[in-house]
């Protein structure tokens, strides 16, 4: 005979069979209560600190620490997640940019500027001055999905309507270059004067750098002359001391002035055929231009004929030459450098002891000219006529002695 077991007592037989069975973790293996987290009586999730992420190796700092667990957590498997910046933030550039985010980002701030000019730097548009301090969309603004390589990086690209705008000087007019490098540059604050890049295309030195744009722009910034008497043809026209235009001196003001001032001139003598050494270096100019500056002579006697007149010696009785320099240099005219030697053997030879001062032999004062030789030598005319009896054409007298002994010797 079959027994029955009551329907009660299967109940409560089943009923105990389901509490026996473990109930799955629907996050997967988690060593932490689910009170920790979630209410027992909703069962709804509950913000708690108990959990410390740190321990899971992926520390929450900044934008990360914000985040609900659902914003990376989409799977209730906890375990189930990846650590890379893509598995959880879309790559808006479309890996134009590389796929390393945390070289422009980090979890403390999404943008870090320091890591972007870099990135600038490395593609040939490196940011310094006002460019450093722009924010992407300035130079970016029309680009789509973040797509920034698609920038040109030619000044124009951005700059165009400043181009266009500029009315001192009017750029379109004027047929400006496009290369705003030319002019400007970024390192300065803004497009003025003040980064004009004036040397690219004229040095500016001296007083030059005071004076205002429109002192030499005064026709318009185009075909501007380089050459100093493109400006100044009025001072040159105007010079009276000395009279540049009646002396007909070289437009090329350069020669002798510099840009600091006008006065006094630096006039570089020594470019010219006729450098200034010695005493020369002091003298004024009117010293030697005395009518004017063109034609002026290069020859000593030109400016010194006069201390030839009455030179000691008596230049012209003596018949020296009217080569100055063949005696004197420009240091000073005394004293000469005139080698007697060259004519008849004073310092060397029979006769370097043998006289005391110029009249020695030159008895007449001035006349330097006149020498005597018979009147100098301890012999008397009786005694030389002995000695050259056997002598044709000899004659007791200076002249004859120099004639057959012209270097002073036997």
């Amino acid at each position: 005979m079959t027994r029955r077991i009551p329907l009660l007592a299967l109940l409560l037989v089943l009923a105990r069979l389901a509490t026996a069975v473990e109930t799955e973790n629907p996050h997967g293996p988690l060593e932490i209560d689910c009170a920790v987290c979630h209410d027992t009586g909703s069962w709804a999730y509950r913000a708690t600190d108990a959990f410390d992420h740190d321990r899971g190796g992926f520390v929450l700092r900044g934008g990360h620490a914000e985040a609900t667990c659902a914003d990376c957590h989409r799977d209730p498997r906890f375990r189930r997640v990846a650590s890379a910046c893509a598995d959880c933030h879309v790559d808006v550039h479309d890996a134009d940019l590389g796929y390393d985010c945390a070289a422009c980002h980090d979890e403390e701030s999404w943008l870090l500027r320091g890591s972007v000019h870099g990135l600038h730097a490395e593609r040939g548009f490196p940011m310094v001055g006002s460019h450093a301090a722009a924010v992407c969309e300035a130079c970016h603004p029309r680009e789509q999905g973040f797509d920034y390589g698609a920038t040109g990086t030619e000044c124009i690209d951005c700059h165009e309507s400043d181009y266009r705008a500029a009315a001192e000087p009017d750029h379109v007019l004027g047929g400006y270059d496009l290369d705003c490098s030319l002019c400007h540059s970024p390192v300065f604050q803004g497009w003025t004067d003040d980064n004009f890049r004036h040397d690219a295309l004229y040095r500016l030195t001296g007083a030059h750098r005071m004076v205002e744009c429109a002192a030499c722009h005064a026709l318009g910034y185009m075909d501007t002359p380089t050459l100093c008497f493109g400006c100044h043809a009025d001072d040159f026209a105007a010079a009276v001391e000395p009279d540049h235009a009646a002396l007909q001196f070289d437009e090329a003001c350069e020669l002798c002035h510099g840009t600091v001032a006008w006065t006094p001139a630096s006039y570089d003598h020594a470019l010219t055929a006729f450098p200034l050494t010695g005493a020369h270096i002091g003298a004024a100019c009117l010293d030697c231009h005395v009518d004017d500056y063109a034609g002026t002579p290069r020859d000593c006697d030109a400016c010194h004929g006069d201390l030839y007149a009455g030179a000691e010696p008596d230049h012209p009785s003596a018949g020296f030459g009217r080569d100055c320099q063949a005696c004197h240099d420009t240091t000073a005219w005394f004293p000469s450098t005139w080698n007697h030697d060259e004519y008849f053997p004073i310092a060397s030879g029979e006769h370097r002891e043998a006289w005391s001062s110029c009249l020695d032999c030159h008895p007449a004062p001035g006349d330097y000219g006149v020498f005597s030789c018979i009147d100098c030598h301890e012999h008397g005319e009786s005694e030389m006529n002995e000695d050259h009896d056997e002598e044709q054409d000899y004659v007791y007298e200076s002249a004859a002695c120099l004639d057959c002994h012209p270097r002073g010797d036997e």
